[in-house]
């Protein structure tokens, strides 16, 4: 009886120690043939393996191939629809017996997945699929606990095009309890240089070839987070999505971003996924689990800038979705901000095209919004200055690479303590600057403005040029909203007035040429430049028929108020009592005044003088008067030129 036993025992020592051993002598690259005429029988497309094939039995059954190329077909993509660079595959022992083929870990290392998009929206992927192989010992059942990715890429190509998209360095965990789902994948990718966390959860295929999924991405070193709970369907034909997408995206442009590197490929976890719900319950988190509430990393505030106390810092983006191959659409899109204690909505809908070129149609509106409350500064500007931000934030939400139209419609917006209605806004780009077209606005003092303009970027802000018209019936009330001063105007009269001409605001700058101006039934023409750098410098050129300086207040055309104006000479204690600063149309102290006026009269109260010619120059301190000629109602002609140093 021993000797029977030892006889088996040594059996089964040879034995194993056979397959131990056999597979290490096997030359395994000269059934690379055999390999590659069964992957390509199963796949439906050639399978070529350009580097080792590896083989062992124990103590761990593995498989693995180098250089692994899936080809493509006709002429949809390019040689490869899938190559990758090494694949390693370890099975589990036990399920072998039952005749099911189960990866306990997958190796994919520099994956690179190819989609090419035909003009009728289906793609190279169409006839890929799995079926039965020829070897009578083939498996009927495949799972996978463990797929680790890494350095992986995506890249999706249309037929005339070439390359619409890129997404690179996955790296992540991929896991299948069969070749028809459920999937889930954790990992991060990387587009448009910027990483993100991703987590992605499936149902099993349906019968329809419809496959529920949801998808979660988190914008690495911001608060922004999107969350895609959607239904593929046309697999093999003309894909079809269709779902839900919420976003939580931060305000600002200035943040900083941070430099985060994407985690490596997880190690693998043990155990059976848990299959999602069909309805695909919200609750569940994309781990399996019931979600907890997630606290989001706060965002990396901007270098030496404060938050504003009452300012923004997120929306949320609710939209339903739409889309193909070759474009999408979002419908019922609600963007609610997060500023003040009054909830404030934008809706409407959108729809992004890659087909022939890329094309995006935007159409929003909003009953109310508080731009104050949404600032993302806490620093005092004027409101005329403010605007061009608010067309820089336009600017740079509209992707700079393709034909976008945008209409923006709002019944009210609050501005500096004052409500603006009735604005209208259509923009456009074509592969250049953002064209402004139909600007129109209800501004306070009863004006109406009607813009048409172009933003073109600049070294630090946009530079925005154009044709402006202005209209109104309080000039004074308008200029102090309009140039922060409340003060302003107060002592000086006022009336309807319209003005007409091309405008140019840059970094600091304001320029108004070629203007046609109306006061109170007088019209006048010229221009106008505002410096508001380091030392403010306004230049004004004027020429009409008759000037009333009455809205300036009285007594302008005198000698000891001009000497206070341009010089800042102290005045009188009752003087200075009745006017305050705020109210002063130039402070001399802080900035510089280049005044050319012709005018055939100039009337003051009293004071009337005729075929006025004037060239009046103060810059530092320095007042120079390089032309100044003027005749009075008794007949005297004046004619003078000098400077004078404060």
């Amino acid at each position: 009886m021993n000797n029977a036993l030892l006889f088996i025992g040594g059996i089964l020592i040879t034995a194993l120690a056979v397959l131990f051993a056999v597979p290490r002598f096997v030359d395994w690259n000269s059934y690379r043939g055999v390999f590659e005429e069964e992957a390509s029988r199963i796949l439906g497309r050639e399978v070529r393996v350009g580097g080792a094939v590896n083989l062992r039995l124990l103590p761990a059954p593995f498989v693995s191939f180098e250089k692994l190329r899936i080809a493509d077909i006709g002429d949809e993509g390019g040689n490869s629809i899938i190559r990758v660079e090494s694949f390693t595959m370890w099975l589990s022992v036990p399920p072998l017996l039952r005749g099911v083929l189960e990866a306990n870990r997958v190796e994919l290392r520099r994956p690179v997945l190819n989609l090419a998009i035909n003009a009728e929206g289906g793609g190279n992927w169409r006839t890929l699929a799995v079926a039965p192989g020829a070897f009578p010992f083939a498996p009927k059942e495949v799972a996978l606990q463990s797929v680790a990715i890494h350095d992986g890429a995506v890249i999706v190509n249309t037929h005339d095009r070439g390359e619409l998209a890129r997404f690179d360095a996955i790296n992540g965990e991929l896991t299948a309890e069969a070749l028809d789902g459920p999937f889930r994948f954790r990992g991060a990718v990387s587009w448009d240089g910027a990483p993100r966390h991703v987590r992605l959860a499936t149902a099993k295929l349906d019968a329809d070839g419809h496959l529920r999924f949801k998808a979660a991405v988190d914008v690495a070193g911001s608060a922004n987070s999107y969350v895609l709970d959607a239904r593929l369907g046309g697999l093999k034909t003309t894909p079809t999505l269709e779902g839900d997408l919420t976003a939580k995206l931060g305000l600002g442009t200035n943040a900083a971003s941070a430099d985060v590197t994407p985690p490596a490929a997880p190690e693998p976890k043990a155990g059976p996924l848990t299959e999602l719900a069909p309805d695909m319950d919200p609750s569940l988190d994309l781990d399996g689990e019931k979600a907890a509430p997630r606290v989001p990393a706060p965002a990396t505030a901007p270098t030496g800038e404060t938050p504003p106390r009452n300012g923004a810092k997120a929306f949320e983006l609710k939209a339903k979705v739409k889309g193909t191959a070759l474009g999408v659409a979002l419908d019922d899109i609600t963007i609610s901000l997060e500023a003040g204690t009054t909830p404030q909505l934008i809706t409407g809908q959108a729809k992004f095209g890659w087909a022939d070129k890329t094309q995006l149609d935007v159409d929003l509106s909003s009953r109310w919004l508080d731009l104050d409350q949404l600032a993302r500064t806490g620093e005092a500007r004027m409101p005329l200055d403010a605007v061009r931000s608010y067309f820089e934030v336009v600017a740079a939400a509209l992707p700079a690479e393709a034909d976008t139209n945008a209409q923006l419609q709002f019944d009210q917006l609050t501005l500096a303590g004052e409500p603006i209605g009735n604005v209208r806004l259509a923009a456009s780009r074509s592969g250049g600057p953002l064209e402004l077209k139909g600007v129109r606005a209800d501004l306070p003092g009863g004006v109406r403005l009607e813009l048409d303009g172009v933003l073109t970027p600049g070294k630090r802000v946009p530079d925005l040029d154009g044709t402006l018209f202005v209209s109104g019936k309080s000039l004074m009330r308008f200029l102090a909203w309009g140039l922060g001063n409340p003060g302003f105007g107060r002592e000086r009269s006022d009336g309807p007035f319209s003005l007409d001409g091309r405008f140019a605001l840059g970094d600091g700058t304001l320029a108004l040429t070629d203007a046609t101006v109306e006061f109170s039934g007088t019209p006048l023409e010229g221009d106008l430049r505002l410096d508001l750098g380091e030392r403010r410098r306004l230049a004004i050129a004027i020429q009409g028929p008759r000037i009333d300086v009455a809205q300036l207040g009285g007594g302008v055309v005198d000698l000891a108020h001009l000497q206070r104006l341009l010089l800042g000479t102290d005045a009188p204690a009752d003087d200075a009592a009745d006017t305050p600063a705020a109210q002063q149309p130039f402070d001399p102290a802080g900035g510089d005044l280049a005044l050319d006026l012709k005018v055939a009269e100039l009337v003051d109260g009293g004071r009337r003088l005729k075929d006025v010619d004037a060239d009046i120059r103060l810059e530092r301190g320095k007042l120079s008067i390089p032309r100044l000629r003027f005749a009075t109602a008794e007949g005297l002609y004046v004619e003078a030129e000098g400077e004078a140093t404060d």
